[in-house]
Formats: structure tokens, sequence, C-alpha cells
């Protein structure tokens, strides 16, 4: 199948992906998320988090991080 060409499409998606197209940048977020796998690197990290929150950026008492965690049990 052919590729459709770009006149083909909507104008608003050829706008939307123009290259001069600028977005707003995303407001500051006040709070942070680390996804814990369990693992090695996710585990360390969490560790250096947790003994110095200020160099991550963080609260001292940790009021602005979020840690998840899914354990699915179909680990090999």
């Amino acid at each position: 199948m052919p590729p459709i060409p770009l006149t083909v499409l909507p104008t608003t998606q050829l706008t939307l992906f123009a290259p001069e197209n600028t977005f707003p940048e995303p407001a500051p977020c006040d709070q942070t998320v680390l996804c814990w796998g369990l693992g090695a690197d996710s585990t360390a990290i969490l560790v250096r988090m947790l003994e110095d929150p200020v160099a991550f950026g963080l609260r001292p008492d940790l009021s602005d991080l979020i840690v998840i965690n899914a354990v699915t049990g179909m680990v090999l």
C-alpha cells in the first residue's frame, strides 16, 4: 500500500506538525513520581532520594514524592 500523500491530510493536521508550530511549556509539577520496579537501578534511585531528598528537588519530609509499584507475579 503506498503512503498517503500529505496533501490528503486535513489542514488541521498539517498545521499541527508544521516545523514552526510551538507548544506551550507544561506547567511545573509539585509532585515527583518514581516507578519502582524492585530492580537494582530503581531501588538505588529510591534509596538516594530517601537519603537526600533535597538533592533531588524534593521536600525534606518527602510529602511531594509518590512511589508506584506493581507486583504482577509474572516475573521469571
